[in-house]
């Protein structure tokens, strides 16, 4: 048995110094994975969306949303049309309805919104979305829901905030 140690011992060391001192091996491969976002809803389950590559129009970009339940099981999917250009920056989860905020990246041209608010009913997949105009320098920080009432803060500028308070009927 101590030969056999020994014997386990000096193979291990062998194959270890073997390894050249070029670093690590590496192999790069194409990978088409997207980049996506979680989103626990308590106790209905999870929310799993991402942006694709497939363009609805010159003026949109399709987004893939999965919600699954508790056990993983997936319940629906749906592709939903996000204005171009835009990132998923936050979500409020009420009840059975989570509204996800979308904003533009980059200055938007005065013709175009720069702010998506999108209501999704997790248990029946309906939708609601619409855009809006906010100042171009105002970086969300968090929003809220109430009934129909939306109110968003955002930090806009050196040490200035704004609210934004919309009835969304």
């Amino acid at each position: 048995m101590k030969y056999l140690i020994h014997f386990f011992a000096l193979l291990v060391s062998v194959s270890v110094f073997a390894q050249g001192n070029d670093g690590p091996v590496r192999i790069e491969i194409e990978s088409r994975a997207e980049v996506f976002e979680l989103v626990p809803c308590n106790q209905l389950g999870v929310l799993v969306f991402y942006e694709s590559i497939r363009e609805i129009d010159e003026q949109t970009k399709s987004w893939v949303f999965i919600f699954y339940d508790n056990k993983l099981n997936p319940q629906w999917s749906k592709e939903l049309p996000v204005y171009r250009d835009f990132v998923y920056t936050d979500h409020f989860l009420d009840g059975e309805n989570i509204f996800l905020a979308f904003q533009k990246k980059e200055k938007a041209r005065r013709d175009e919104f720069n702010f998506q608010l999108t209501r999704l009913n997790l248990l029946d997949a309906g939708v609601k979305s619409e855009g809006m105009f906010v100042p171009d320098k105002a970086a969300l920080i968090n929003f809220e829901v109430s009934g129909q009432t939306f109110a968003a803060g955002f930090n806009f500028g050196k040490d200035e905030a704004l609210l934004l308070a919309r009835n969304l009927n």
